[in-house]
């Protein structure tokens, strides 16, 4: 049995590469007072995915 992904009503005939991307945003505070530093995750930005198969490439962002 074959399966032919599907991205919604899109079917690329033929994937070359799939490539995802995606960054997170943190902040350094000095503690006054104490020795070492305090690390707060801001959280992350939206993940980009790129599709590319033989005749074209497809870029999407998604938000987190």
């Amino acid at each position: 049995m074959r399966i032919r992904p599907m991205i919604g009503t899109w079917s690329p005939p033929s994937i070359t590469r799939i490539r995802a991307s995606e960054s997170r945003r943190l902040v350094t505070l000095e503690v006054p007072g104490l020795s070492g530093d305090l690390h707060q995750d801001l959280g992350r930005a939206a993940l980009q995915i790129e599709i590319e198969d033989r005749s074209r490439v497809t870029t999407c962002a998604t938000s987190s």
